[in-house]
């Protein structure tokens, strides 16, 4: 795969490099012809500027792929950053968007169960004075059911975001900038396409594979769940002191910790797509956002 990153932006790049090569030289001989030294000049600064522009060309591409393919892949275990971001991706949509429906299905399944045994006559004005209106939690997850929707959109683009960089930024976009460069007329263009294409396959995936990393080895840890729940069932204890009084208590309570935790469980999940689709979008389009501008003021100081 990096060789062929590589071959295709050599390729394209060649292919502009001739072509501002030979306008190089029609400029020259048209300065000899009709005897204009500022065509001449003009010819002379067009191939300095291929040259340059190779130098620089070959310096970002060497740069970048010690970055893409040697710095990144040394923070998450040897794995290629894109296939580490796609396959984050296809975890979060095919294993955690729908447990977390299942959650909710289980629930709402749950919810009904309960308000349809809080509505027993055994002890029911005790019991509706001690237990919460589970109505509220079926409101609730409903209304998180219904925030889920528009964030798979935004989940989605992210993913379509980190393919189109992965398939234009370094084989089309960087070498395209480089040849934008050689020419006054194009230069400012040129420089914008570089930082686009620079900050893409840099900045914006160093974020979304810390993004991924983060999210794989701390929130979605065996060990971050089931210390969440034991401290959730640690404060849930105050249920059991209500066994004693009636028993019919023993019976809703033990299914109010479990239902508890179940909500807890949803409610965790809804804030990793809360994250996924709100915020780590928000922040990648500052930050990147930031990088471009840093870029283009660096390469207009080259020249």
């Amino acid at each position: 795969m990096v060789f062929v990153y590589n071959i295709s932006a050599v390729l394209v790049y060649a292919i502009g490099a001739v072509l501002a090569s030979v306008i190089a030289a029609v400029f020259y001989l048209a300065g000899h012809i009709f005897n204009n030294p500022q065509y001449q000049a003009q010819g002379k600064y067009n191939v300095y500027q291929v040259i340059i522009n190779t130098i620089y060309f070959v310096m970002a591409l060497v740069i970048i792929n010690i970055f893409l393919f040697g710095v990144l892949p040394s923070m998450i275990g040897g794995n290629d950053p894109y296939v580490y971001i796609y396959s984050f991706f296809t975890e979060l949509f095919f294993k955690r968007i729908p447990q977390a429906l299942g959650k909710v299905v289980g629930s709402l399944a749950a919810v009904q169960l309960l308000n349809g045994l809080v509505s027993l006559n055994v002890g029911q004005g005790f019991i509706r004075t001690t237990i919460v209106d589970f109505s509220l939690i079926n409101r609730l997850i409903t209304f998180l059911v219904m925030v889920i929707s528009p964030l798979l959109g935004s989940i989605y683009v992210q993913f379509l975001v980190v393919a189109l960089i992965n398939s234009y930024a370094i084989q089309v976009i960087l070498p395209v900038g480089f040849v934008l460069r050689m020419f006054d007329l194009t230069k400012k263009a040129g420089n914008f396409i570089l930082a686009v294409g620079i900050s893409g396959c840099t900045i914006f995936i160093l974020m979304y594979v810390l993004n991924a990393y983060i999210v794989n080895t701390m929130l979605y840890s065996e060990e971050f769940e089931q210390t969440t729940i034991a401290s959730m069932e640690s404060a849930l204890n105050f249920v059991k002191w209500y066994e004693w009084l009636v028993p019919f208590l023993a019976l809703v309570g033990v299914m109010f910790e479990k239902l508890f935790i179940l909500i807890m469980r949803f409610i965790f999940s809804i804030v990793i797509v809360l994250f996924q689709g709100i915020f780590m979008p928000s922040f990648a389009i500052v930050v990147t956002t930031t990088s471009i501008n840093s870029f283009m003021k660096w390469f207009e100081s080259f020249g």
